[in-house]
């Protein structure tokens, strides 16, 4: 049986917050259609998205709730070819991305990026054939 893909209003409150800020990060990158460096896009998301005392709390290892949130949660959205990288340059949406950001969805954005952490996390409960 498929895992079920939650709906954004059902998870948890860092799961939220990360896909929250990620998809405003998502829509800056998408009207700017070139690279935008991370700390340029902390800046933007901070500035207009709705950040609660919780969200930006440092956490034990010292860093801010909603950055490690960010950056976490784009790793899926990397896997799931929605966002590019790049050390020297930043952060640049894909063709994928831009797409699913033109349709104005978060819960889209969610289900997409959420089927490819879903694909990993299962990858990695198969065992490995050659073992």
């Amino acid at each position: 049986m498929k895992p079920q893909i939650p709906r954004l209003s059902d998870v948890p409150l860092s799961t939220a917050l990360g896909n929250r800020t990620l998809y405003r990060a998502a829509e800056i990158l998408h009207e700017r259609r070139d690279f935008v460096s991370f700390h340029e896009l902390l800046i933007e998301v901070a500035g207009s998205v709705q950040l609660t005392k919780w969200d930006k709390q440092e956490t034990k290892s010292g860093h801010i709730r909603w950055h490690n949130q960010l950056k976490f949660h784009s790793i899926y959205a990397v896997k799931a070819d929605l966002i590019r990288t790049d050390r020297k340059r930043g952060w640049k949406l894909t063709d994928s991305g831009h797409r699913i950001v033109s349709r104005g969805d978060p819960q889209l954005w969610f289900d997409t990026y959420w089927a490819q952490r879903m694909k990993y996390q299962q990858s990695r409960k198969t065992p490995n054939k050659h073992d």
